[in-house]
């Protein structure tokens, strides 16, 4: 064991190794002082980009409780903030929204046949359906008829006719 002191020992000027300690206890300190800033930083854009994203969360919860078909929520979230992303505002994803769900109750589409919401964002469908480019369908292009809820065209029947009798008399 006395070979182990000697090690310990053998250098009895230990000034030098205080001045590295205390240099390597400096650069920790600084390394730590970086490092408190480079966090608070991020953590300063973090909330930003949380309030951006509880602000779009909010307007998603606006475009979802108008969207027709309640499925894959989350699915849709995920591509509502992509859409955001990619520099469609709220007010044009909400348009859409509202433009689609009125368009599937005019026809009364049923329910199976409206896209969810992540396949209408993801698909870039909402597009057809902003005010410029959006012509509605008309509400009364089918009646229901008592037999097994068929939808019962409606017709013109004096048009009809008219389109019948000049074309046999060709």
């Amino acid at each position: 064991d006395n070979s182990h002191s000697y090690y310990v020992n053998s250098n009895p000027d230990r000034s030098s190794d205080n001045t590295m300690d205390n240099n390597l206890d400096r650069s920790l300190d600084n390394t730590t002082d970086n490092n408190l800033d480079c966090k608070a930083d991020t953590t300063k854009k973090e909330k930003n980009q949380n309030n951006e994203i509880n602000k779009n969360t909010s307007e998603f919860d606006t475009f979802w409780t108008n969207y027709p078909r309640k499925a894959h929520k989350a699915q849709a979230l995920d591509a509502y903030l992509s859409c955001v992303a990619n520099g469609y505002s709220e007010k044009q994803l909400l348009e859409a929204c509202m433009n689609y769900a009125d368009e599937c109750k005019n026809s009364q589409r049923e329910i199976k046949y409206v896209l969810n919401a992540n396949n209408f964002l993801n698909n870039n469908r909402f597009i057809e359906y902003f005010n410029d480019s959006y012509t509605p369908t008309k509400n009364n292009c089918c009646k229901k008829s008592p037999f097994h809820n068929f939808n019962e065209r409606e017709y013109d029947y004096n048009k009809l006719q008219a389109e019948l009798i000049s074309s046999t008399n060709k």
